[in-house]
C-alpha cells in the first residue's frame, strides 16, 4: 500500500498492533508527524537489527542468508526502542492552549 508521500508501509511483526501503540500514554501530545517519526525510527531499528545479524553471520564464516530487506518485519521491540528516541513536538501546555482555541472557535 502506498502512503501519500510515496513511501511504503513497513511490514509489521505479529506482536505489533498499531492501535495499541497509538493509544500508548507515551504518544500523548504526539502530532501526526511525531507518529510518523516513531514508525520511521522503529523501521530503521528493524533494518539495523537485520544488517547486524547479517554482518554477525558473515563474521562467523557463514554466508549471507537469502532473506532480503523485503523480509524485514518491524517488531514491538523496535517500537519500544523508538520510544526512547522520539519525543512529542507539542508540549502539554501547548496542547491545552490549542484545545481552548478550538473550543472558542466552535462556539
Amino acid at each position: 500500500m502506498e502512503l501519500p508521500q510515496g513511501g511504503t508501509k513497513p511490514r509489521l511483526d505479529l506482536d505489533v498492533i498499531l492501535e495499541e501503540i497509538a493509544h500508548d500514554e507515551r504518544c500523548d501530545c504526539f502530532t501526526g508527524a511525531d507518529l510518523s517519526a516513531l514508525v520511521r525510527e522503529a523501521s530503521v531499528n528493524a533494518l539495523r537489527a537485520h544488517l547486524y545479524s547479517q554482518t554477525a553471520l558473515a563474521h562467523t564464516g557463514h554466508t549471507f542468508s537469502s532473506s532480503s530487506v523485503k523480509d524485514i518485519r518491524v517488531s514491538r521491540q523496535n517500537f519500544e526502542d523508538a520510544f526512547k528516541k522520539v519525543r512529542p513536538s507539542v508540549s502539554k501546555k501547548d496542547q491545552l492552549m490549542y484545545e481552548k482555541l478550538r473550543e472558542s472557535l466552535t462556539r
